[in-house]
């Protein structure tokens, strides 16, 4: 669920992560209005009760939740998926359904919905199974979980939940599903109870990005609640409090060749400082990478003496990580990407 867009960074910013000096990433999930093939009755009577169902509470709204950074992108989804390894998918999905158990929001307590941590020490024979005495439609399906000791030996050692934003935690729309956030609640509170267990953000957004993204009620819980994140890409990290741990940054050469590379191009390009965002121009892509996105907006650094904008490589103190961006993926990935 990433934009079109090369993400430049240190080389090495961390020994746990990749070694590598760059990141081409583009969003499939395109949509073509223009698209039509036959669905099989029983994926169009899902499809379409999905829809109704999330229109009704306010879930899907395509005028506001449009990805505005899918224009050029349909060439790349056709070449991944054919249309009949999208019917398939569907038609599983169909399948499945069958098989699922529809937890009525009104019949259950919050409270009582089982967190992550007791489902799967109940799945290793830890504890009785936390859906014992729920009262859950009309029957409840027992789930077999096939793990050898080996595996059940390694879940004992989970300390960690670690979990991605975009497209992970938040829909390819930028919305939270309602049992995403109660999943993440949960968490957060095992969190707070259990000095040993952790669950905090890892994504490529900022700090300020990610907890608006996911809400007031999610994102305060994690500004409130002690919550460390790695954010930017691991390049920047910070403890609960928001003080900052483990930082990397660019050096002005390197911010001033992607510069001087993105307006040879003719393409935009966003640095980040923490949650600073800063650009040489404010374009359509730039806005759209805070009002879909969610991120900070982007400014132009303060103009010198001679009122022209300040070039982002004179910028102290150095920039986390800079965006090349433009709807044109075929110009990022073939000319821009080489060069960079």
């Amino acid at each position: 669920g990433l934009s079109p867009a090369l993400a430049f960074v240190p080389h090495q910013p961390h020994p746990s992560l990749p070694k590598s000096s760059s990141l081409l990433a583009a969003d499939s999930d395109s949509g073509d209005d223009d698209a039509s093939f036959e669905l099989p009755p029983d994926t169009r009577e899902l499809i379409d009760h999905m829809m109704e169902r999330g229109s009704k509470n306010g879930f899907i709204s395509p005028a506001s939740t449009s990805n505005p950074f899918s224009s050029k992108l349909e060439s790349a989804r056709k070449s991944l998926y054919s249309d009949d390894e999208l019917i398939h998918v569907l038609s599983l999905h169909t399948q499945l359904s069958d098989e699922t158990i529809d937890l009525p929001e009104s019949s259950i307590d919050e409270e009582d919905i089982p967190s992550l941590h007791q489902l799967v020490t109940s799945a290793i024979g830890e504890s009785p199974s936390p859906l014992v005495g729920m009262s859950i439609a009309n029957s409840l399906t027992t789930i077999d979980f096939d793990l050898d000791e080996e595996d059940r030996a390694r879940i004992r050692k989970i300390r960690a939940i670690a979990s991605d934003v975009d497209g992970t935690l938040l829909s390819s729309r930028q919305t939270l599903h309602p049992r995403t956030r109660m999943a993440v609640k949960r968490a957060l509170q095992l969190s707070k109870e259990d000095d040993d267990f952790h669950f905090f953000p890892a994504t490529g957004k900022t700090r300020k990005g990610a907890l608006d993204s996911l809400g007031i009620e999610i994102g305060t819980l994690i500004a409130t609640e002690n919550v460390p994140g790695v954010y930017i890409q691991g390049l920047y990290c910070v403890d609960g409090q928001g003080n900052v741990l483990f930082e990397r940054k660019l050096t002005p050469e390197a911010t001033g060749a992607a510069e001087k590379l993105a307006k040879e191009s003719g393409i935009s390009i966003v640095a980040y400082d923490g949650d600073d965002l800063y650009t040489t121009e404010i374009t359509k892509i730039v806005r759209n990478l805070h009002s879909f996105y969610g991120e900070p907006m982007a400014t132009l650094l303060p103009g010198s003496s001679d009122g022209n904008v300040r070039d982002l490589g004179t910028h102290e103190p150095l920039m986390h990580k800079l965006l090349l961006m433009d709807d044109d993926i075929e110009l990022l990935a073939k000319t821009v990407r080489p060069k960079l």
